[in-house]
């Protein structure tokens, strides 16, 4: 059920106006959709590329939520999303490195408010 909430977010995150929601993609991106809701992080991509790499984030959640990314180049965070509210980060991605996203509101991690991203060379 978490695996077909995240599929639905990023549908609506994407604008995708198919009745039948694609997978997230494996193909390296540097325009990444971040999908946030009750409990999950949704990404449109499993990959990064290197280098500046943009997530649009959404909260399409029923509660507040933000968005914590931490990689070898930093720590980047959205504000508090309301409901509906988007927000963008750029982040700097290392070519072999993880990234880790995660909501920071108390008790939403232990929900399952968090994922990773790999990052594939250029």
């Amino acid at each position: 059920m978490k695996v077909l909430a995240a599929l639905l977010i990023l549908a609506v995150v994407a604008g995708c106006g198919s009745s039948a929601p694609a997978p997230p993609s494996t193909e390296p991106l540097s325009d990444i959709a971040v999908g946030l809701t009750e409990w999950s992080v949704a990404t449109s991509t499993s990959t990064a590329k290197e280098g500046e790499v943009r997530m649009r984030v959404t909260n399409a959640g029923g509660t507040t939520h933000d968005l914590v990314v931490t990689g070898e180049r930093g720590r980047w965070s959205t504000p508090k999303l309301a409901p509906g509210e988007q927000f963008e980060l750029v982040v700097e991605a290392v070519a072999g490195e993880q990234l880790h996203l995660e909501c920071t509101r108390r008790g939403h991690r232990g929900q399952g408010m968090w994922t990773t991203l790999d990052v594939a060379a250029s």
